[in-house]
């Protein structure tokens, strides 16, 4: 991926109780994220170029009052890969980006990579700690959300008589 020659890389992953391509589809529709992300207000899809897709992020972060932050994306249905970069970001970053990977585990179980790569402006010792304290904290948090979102709409769907239908997202949408 390395967007900058300075940028540092990582890696988390969660197992969810979910399909794979439900919990994909999760992350690719972007309407879902005030469902599954509790920072998330709402996504607006802006004109972009094509084989691209460009949102307008409105959450509300660590008791801030909300802003709005662009998000550069691309997906990959056939891989279960959603890539991103975000085209602003608050300091000590000076830039970050990713990719969200869903693994298969078996029909109702998978697997979630979130990969990610930032730089800073600085390259002190100070400035990397608290980027990548920042980094772990948001993909952790992020993961975390969508499993437990994820799991806990499928089970309702689930209840409901609709547990062997993949075809819809959160909440049947």
């Amino acid at each position: 991926m390395r967007l900058h020659p300075k940028a540092r890389q990582g890696v988390h992953e969660i197992d969810v109780r979910v399909p794979a391509d439900t919990v994909h589809r999760w992350i690719a529709e972007a309407g879902n994220w005030p469902l599954v992300f509790p920072e998330v207000l709402h996504v607006e899809h802006v004109d972009a170029p094509e084989g691209e897709e460009l949102l307008r992020v409105r959450e509300a972060r660590d008791g801030a009052p909300p802003g709005d932050r662009l998000l550069r994306r691309v997906l990959e249905p056939a891989a279960r890969r959603v890539s991103f970069q975000h085209l602003a970001v608050d300091p000590p970053l000076a830039g970050r980006a990713g990719a969200w990977e869903v693994e298969p585990l078996g029909a109702r179980e998978s697997r979630v990579r979130l990969r990610h790569e930032f730089w800073t402006e600085e390259d002190g010792p100070a400035a990397l700690a608290q980027a990548q304290d920042r980094v772990d904290r948001d993909d952790r948090a992020a993961l975390a959300a969508l499993k437990g979102n994820a799991e806990a709409a499928y089970a309702a769907q689930a209840l409901a008589g609709n547990g062997r239908d993949d075809k819809g997202g959160a909440g049947g949408r």
